[in-house]
């Protein structure tokens, strides 16, 4: 890597995620921690957790201290610099014990129930009205927004209770070996 940049801008920019460092050179670094901080705010909405919007100042700050301190190292310093991204999901995925590789199957059932979900909720709107009125009996309709509009949070839901039962259970059998 390069330095010739001005600090001065390089504070300015990283007040939006990932601008900073995009604008010191950083391209991977940049894009996936903009690419996360709005992936947080899509997933928060769609799935009504609000709670995720808790994630943002971290990656926040995360993001504009990094980039910051970035562009007041020295040349020396900067020059061994590597852009990488902020996960690298090919060492995840392909790393054995990570979590990523053993769900990997599981991630894709989720990605494709969300698109299922989405493409249900679509078409329920198409068939549901029409000029010459509904198309579907008006409670058949509730019931089937219902569900579809409350599936995948439950999904999630469950998905987040059943992984911290597993953190539980493998820290109780971490500890236990221990003894």
């Amino acid at each position: 890597m390069t330095k010739r940049k001005n600090k001065g801008l390089a504070v300015l920019f990283s007040f939006i995620p990932g601008v900073g460092h995009m604008y010191l050179g950083f391209m991977k670094m940049g894009v996936s921690i903009m690419g996360v901080f709005f992936a947080v705010i899509v997933l928060a909405n769609y799935l009504e957790f609000w709670g995720l919007f808790l994630l943002l100042p971290i990656l926040w700050f995360y993001g504009f201290f990094d980039a910051v301190n970035k562009g007041y190292m020295t040349d020396e310093e900067y020059a061994k610099l590597e852009d990488k991204y902020l996960f690298s999901l090919d060492k995840l995925i392909s790393d054995p014990g990570s979590i990523f590789a053993k769900g990997r199957l599981l991630l894709g059932v989720v990605i494709t129930l969300i698109g299922v979900n989405l493409l249900f909720n679509r078409l329920l709107d198409l068939f549901n009205y029409s000029k010459s009125g509904y198309t579907i009996i008006p409670w058949v309709y509730d019931l089937l927004r219902a569900i579809g509009y409350n599936l995948p949070r439950l999904i999630i839901g469950a998905g987040i209770v059943i992984v911290g039962i597993v953190l539980i259970v493998g820290k109780r059998k971490e500890v236990k070996s221990e003894k």
